[in-house]
């Protein structure tokens, strides 16, 4: 079955005769006409309109046409409200169809010159094989601006091929969506906008080609599980690619023009067949989960003059294996590479400055970090879990706090070397560095949380800071492998150095010695555990004691 629309002088719209054309209908073939400027979803009820319908010549009795009851194959018979001057007559011009399976078909006119029918084409789900729209009609809204009305098109099971002649502008809301058996589209080179859900779950749309088109705009999920979709062409005339625009397509690769600038949300999300991704638009605003779970994910280009990584852009990306980054990005946001298990080499833009709150979190792959000077500002969980990460931290930069879990479980860095300026060391930060050997801690600290050292096990010697005033009882949980822990004079934190169980008997009497004097304020504790109190004597004991210390 076909839908056909008719030539430049006889039809310039088919308004909402195909409302009922779903799930289930022969329609195999549409065309449009050459003169349509856009294709609506919606109903409206402000203009007149004329259709050719055709009915099975072998039944020459009744079809049902939406408001308007019944009328016969001659036009003579209908039945309406006189007020609203409907009629119908037979075109001059028509003819029997005979089709594959030997029904007979007749073009019959419908028309109206009222605002409040209209033609629909009920009972047309099974048997139609061709419609053909003819006439003049009058015009929508303050632009007068004709359009083509495609709801039934919706769900139209067996549409395989949609070709535009038209010099239309728009494709409007779910006007081919859920057509499955949707194979090629050709568009006019006048389009501009292909509005929301225009094309979503069309399951066997393989290539889009807009090169020729002045597209601007691809709308909110247009695309969206389109699976077997796997060649997007844009033109340079795009600006927007909006949420959710190819969410779950079968994209392979995918270039973003060089004038575009927004993309939205999700708007390649789950393009699970995506090898290659380029972006050449320099001024460009990303939203969230750009490219997130692009499983296959294997090469991204980001084009000079960007200056940030979007929020989840390339988040569980699991085959990625290389992020070399342009020069001119100075933010990486959130989650950007969150995941993205193969990642093993990142090339940090040297003007850096800000990495956002899980970043790259759990990129197990990642071989070593080279962290330029610019970075002032890291996020939580930044680097979280890259635990193949080797060799030395250094952290030469204007880095004032390292945030929690920054840098936690990078579980084969050796050394780490902060910055100068470094007041703060937040939580958990560098927990789980198990081969830790080296850490030199600034003299402008003057914080270290919970946990901030745990587990670093092949840490053997430590001096705090005399401005470190602030330190968790359990900064240095499981820290089995300290030997030597310098503290300043007048030393007046609480420690629970119970699990630093290689802690040197010199090294603890250093500590009591070094410990504040209390007798004339409220007592404090330094926990020791039964492995390192008994390697202190009675003496030096009595002494913690005088100054107001409980040793347990």
């Amino acid at each position: 079955m076909s839908l056909y629309f008719g030539t430049q002088e006889v039809c310039p719209v088919f308004g909402d005769g195909l409302d009922e054309i779903e799930d289930g209908a022969e329609l195999e073939e549409y065309f449009c006409p050459i003169d349509i400027e856009s294709i609506l979803n919606d109903y409206y009820t402000d203009y007149s309109q004329k259709a050719i319908s055709l009915i099975d010549s072998t039944d020459d009795t009744t079809m049902l046409v939406g408001a308007m009851k019944y009328f016969t194959s001659d036009g003579i018979e209908y039945s309406a409200s006189t007020s609203s001057q409907t009629f119908f007559h037979t075109w001059d011009k028509s003819k029997d169809i005979v089709c594959s399976d030997g029904h007979k078909y007749r073009w019959i006119v419908a028309g109206s010159n009222s605002t409040s029918n209209k033609v629909s084409l009920t009972s047309f789900n099974r048997q139609i094989v061709a419609v053909v729209a003819f006439g003049t009609v009058g015009t929508y809204g303050d632009n007068q601006t004709t359009y083509l009305n495609t709801k039934g098109l919706n769900d139209c099971s067996k549409l395989k091929w949609a070709k535009f002649n038209a010099p239309f502008l728009n494709l409007e809301y779910s006007c081919f969506a859920r057509c499955p058996s949707l194979v090629k589209i050709e568009f006019p080179s006048t389009l501009k906008t292909i509005a929301g859900y225009a094309f979503e779950k069309c399951y066997s749309l393989k290539k889009v080609d807009l090169a020729n088109t002045e597209l601007i705009s691809i709308g909110y999920g247009a695309f969206s599980y389109c699976s077997s979709l796997d060649e997007v062409i844009m033109p340079e005339t795009i600006k927007t690619i909006d949420t959710n625009a190819f969410i779950g397509s079968g994209i392979k690769r995918v270039t973003i023009p060089k004038n575009v600038t927004s993309i939205g949300t999700s708007a390649f999300y789950n393009c699970f067949q995506l090898e290659k991704m380029k972006i050449l638009s320099p001024n460009c605003n990303f939203g969230s989960y750009i490219f997130s779970r692009c499983y296959n994910l294997r090469t991204i280009s980001l084009a000079d003059g960007l200056s940030l990584v979007g929020s989840s852009m390339f988040d569980g990306c699991y085959n990625l294996k290389k992020a070399f980054l342009p020069s001119s990005v100075t933010t990486i946001n959130s989650s950007a590479f969150a995941s993205c298990y193969s990642l093993n080499e990142i090339r940090f833009p040297a003007q850096l400055e800000t990495i956002g709150g899980y970043a790259f979190s759990g990129c197990y792959n990642v071989a070593s970090l080279n962290l330029p000077l610019t970075i002032s500002s890291v996020g939580i969980n930044a680097f979280y879990n890259c635990v193949r990460a080797k060799g030395t931290l250094d952290f030469k930069n204007m880095l004032t706090i390292i945030p929690i879990r920054a840098f936690s479980c990078m579980q084969n860095i050796e050394k780490i070397f902060l910055p100068e300026n470094l007041i703060e060391i937040s939580e958990r930060a560098f927990s789980g560095a198990n081969c830790l050997k080296e850490l030199v801690l600034p003299t402008t600290l003057q914080k270290i949380g919970q946990y901030a050292f745990e587990d670093c096990s092949c840490l053997t010697e430590l001096v705090l800071p005399a401005e470190c005033v602030d330190i968790n009882i359990l900064a240095f949980a499981n820290c089995s492998g300290i030997q030597n822990l310098v503290v300043y004079s007048d030393f007046n934190v609480e420690l629970n150095l119970s699990s630093c169980k290689n802690l040197s008997p010199v090294c603890l009497e250093a500590i009591v010695m070094n410990l504040k004097d209390l007798s004339t304020e409220t007592s404090k504790s330094l926990v020791l555990g039964s492995w390192n109190l008994p390697k202190l004597s009675t003496s030096v004991q009595a002494i913690a004691t005088s100054k107001n210390w409980v040793l347990s």
